[in-house]
């Protein structure tokens, strides 16, 4: 690098830019694979991720990215994701300890597993609607 030419706000500036891009390139690839199988809890998992770290590069990096409506369509689709994670995760975790427990534990399991399946379905539904309309790429300011 010849150092005559050499700006550290601009090369800070690209640099910050450059990672908040790899950033929506990831998560919007995510979100894209959760569209199509928004029933996959491991496709919304990797969504929430990516998305999670999005949001932390442009918290981080707010003073050199300016991105204010990526931000908020990144905090709305977290958001909209979330419920139906949380359905899922929890589902799973107490079909587990179902394993272990007695029929009468089993079967009050079994009502709130039904309870948070119905939740989930329905939170599958907000979130495919918010995956759909929530691109990411190309809102970077």
């Amino acid at each position: 690098m010849n150092s005559a030419n050499y700006m550290p706000a601009d090369s800070v500036v690209n640099w910050a830019r450059s990672l908040v891009e790899m950033r929506v390139a990831e998560a919007d690839a995510a979100r894209k694979k959760a569209c199509k199988d928004p029933k996959s809890t491991e496709c919304v998992h990797k969504l929430r991720t990516q998305v999670r770290r999005l949001r932390a590069a442009l918290m981080d990096l707010e003073d050199c990215v300016p991105a204010a409506i990526l931000a908020a369509r990144a905090r709305k689709l977290a958001g909209k994701t979330a419920k139906a994670r949380d359905a899922a995760v929890l589902t799973e975790r107490l079909q587990r300890y179902g394993r272990f427990s007695t029929a009468l534990e089993r079967a009050a399991i079994a009502r709130v597993c039904k309870k948070l399946r119905t939740q989930e379905r329905g939170a599958q539904k907000n979130a495919k609607r918010a995956m759909k309309d929530n691109e990411l790429a190309g809102l970077l300011q």
